[in-house]
């Protein structure tokens, strides 16, 4: 059995996640953008936190403004106020989320307007 990409049972994720504490938008066409808090990220998906709306769609982009990032994704599992999210198609990414460091984004430093 080839063990090389074998995942830790408690941990499924593919790719190695960052914890985070960015301001973003959750884009849905023909709606406001929706503000959240994304809390940790791979390059395969990440855990945003937000009122996730009853008729949330399965499909929708995230945007990252602070790291130049937006990306279409799939609803994975959520609850009252999170979501985790796969990452389907990248559309502008300025810097390889490999390279992210873990932060803490200053409180103030997002206007929070749409």
């Amino acid at each position: 059995m080839n063990t090389a990409h074998k995942i830790h049972p408690s941990e499924r994720r593919q790719f190695g996640r960052r914890t985070t504490c960015m301001h973003g938008w959750i884009a849905i066409d023909g709606r406001q953008k929706l503000p959240c808090l994304v809390r940790n990220v791979s390059e395969g998906g990440a855990l945003v936190e937000f009122e996730v709306p009853k008729n949330m769609p399965f499909m929708f982009k995230l945007q990252i403004d602070s790291k130049g990032f937006e990306a279409h994704c799939e609803m994975r599992h959520h609850g009252p106020t999170w979501m985790g999210v796969q990452f389907i198609r990248f559309e502008k990414v300025a810097s390889p989320i490999r390279d992210w460091a873990s932060e803490i984004e200053a409180e103030g430093s997002w206007a929070g307007k749409r």
